[in-house]
C-alpha cells in the first residue's frame, strides 16, 4: 500500500528534487554544449551546413530513443544501488569522456564521437531521475507537486545554458569549454551517494517499483491506455518547427 504523504518530509523531499531537477537539466548536453559545438564545427572545422545538419541529427539519436533508456532504467539494478547506480556509473563516464574531448585535438569525428557517448550517458541519468522522481511522487502521494516542481526548474536552466553556451562559444577555447562543462556535470555525481532518509526509507519495496522483464513492460506499457493521450500531448506540445534547437523531453 502507498504511505501516506505525512509519513514524508515534504519540504526535505522537495529540496532533495528540487536540486536534482535544477542540476540535472542545467547540464542536459542537448542544452549546454549544442551552441559550442555547432559555433567549433563553424568557425574552427569550417564544416558545411550539411555537415552540421548531420551531426546535431546523430547525437540526437540518444534523445530520440529515449523510451528505451526508461526500459532499462526499469530493468537493470546497477552495482544494487538501483538509481543511485545510475549516477555512480555514467557520470563518471561522462567526466571521462569530456577529459577526453579536452585534452585531445578538436575533429569532426571526435566531437561526434564525444557528443554522442556524453548524451548516450546523460540519457541513462536523466532516465533514473524521471524514474526516480515518478516513484517517489507515487509513493507520497504528490505527482503532481513533484512534476510541477521538475517542469518549473526546467525552463530557468534552460535559458542558463544557452546564456552560458554562448558566452562558452565566444570566450572559451574548446578546451576550456569542455573542462567548465565537467566542472559542472560533476556536481550531480552527490546524488549517488546522498541518501537522505525522508526519500530512501522503504523507496523500493512497493511491487510497482519492480520491472518484471523487458517484454513484460513494453505489454503493460502498451495494454495501459491512459498512455496513449499523454504520448499524443507530447507529440503535440514538442512538434516546434520554428525553433531549431534539439528537445530533450523523453
Amino acid at each position: 500500500m502507498p504511505r501516506s504523504d505525512h509519513s514524508f518530509n515534504t519540504r526535505r523531499l522537495l529540496l532533495y528534487f528540487g536540486l536534482m531537477s535544477l542540476l540535472v537539466n542545467v547540464v542536459n548536453p542537448g542544452f549546454l554544449l549544442d551552441i559550442p559545438t555547432s559555433y567549433m564545427l563553424k568557425n574552427n572545422l569550417h564544416a558545411s551546413a550539411s555537415e552540421i545538419s548531420v551531426f546535431r541529427l546523430l547525437t540526437g539519436i540518444p534523445f530520440f530513443l529515449g523510451f528505451v533508456f526508461g526500459l532499462v532504467r526499469d530493468l537493470w539494478n546497477p552495482l544494487g544501488l538501483r538509481d543511485r547506480g545510475y549516477f555512480r556509473i555514467f557520470i563518471p563516464l561522462m567526466i571521462s569522456v569530456l577529459v577526453w574531448m579536452a585534452l585531445s585535438r578538436t575533429t569532426y569525428l571526435g566531437l561526434l564521437v564525444g557528443m554522442l557517448l556524453t548524451t548516450i550517458a546523460y540519457s541513462f541519468v536523466f532516465a533514473a531521475f524521471q524514474g526516480f522522481t515518478a516513484l517517489i511522487g507515487q509513493e507520497a502521494l504528490m505527482s503532481g507537486r513533484l512534476s510541477a516542481l521538475s517542469n518549473a526548474l526546467l525552463f530557468l536552466p534552460v535559458g542558463a545554458a544557452y546564456f552560458t553556451s554562448g558566452f562558452m562559444s565566444e570566450q572559451l577555447s574548446p578546451r576550456q569549454m569542455f573542462l567548465m562543462v565537467l566542472a559542472l556535470i560533476s556536481t550531480l555525481s552527490v546524488f549517488g551517494f546522498w541518501k537522505p532518509r525522508s526519500v530512501f526509507n522503504h523507496t523500493y519495496d512497493n511491487p510497482n517499483a519492480r520491472g518484471a522483464s523487458f517484454f513484460g513492460d513494453v505489454r503493460r506499457l502498451l495494454k495501459h491506455r491512459a498512455i496513449y493521450p499523454v504520448v499524443l500531448i507530447n507529440l503535440l506540445w514538442n512538434f516546434t518547427p520554428g525553433p531549431s534547437h534539439r528537445c530533450s523531453s523523453f
